[in-house]
């Protein structure tokens, strides 16, 4: 979770939790009240399973970026979206 310069707060997560090795979906939520509620989840990988560990970084010129991995074990990727 991050707090835009807006104020505002980002969560990046998976919206499958049944087993760990399932994990997919990954979604970028935000909230304009804190925490209280969220908008409609955006989705920012759907292609995948195996997706988890997202973080985030907010450029100087407002650019967000995620981060997250892909099967650590097996491709050992790091995706950016």
């Amino acid at each position: 979770m991050r707090r835009l310069r807006s104020g505002d707060l980002l969560a990046v997560k998976n919206d499958c939790f049944e087993r760990k090795s399932l994990r997919r979906n990954m979604l970028a939520q935000l909230s304009t009240d804190d925490g209280k509620s969220w908008r409609r989840p955006f989705l920012l990988d759907a292609e995948r399973t195996g997706v988890a560990y997202p973080d985030g970084d907010i450029a100087k010129d407002g650019t967000i970026t995620v981060v997250y991995d892909h099967n650590r074990t097996k491709e050992k990727e790091i995706l950016t979206v």
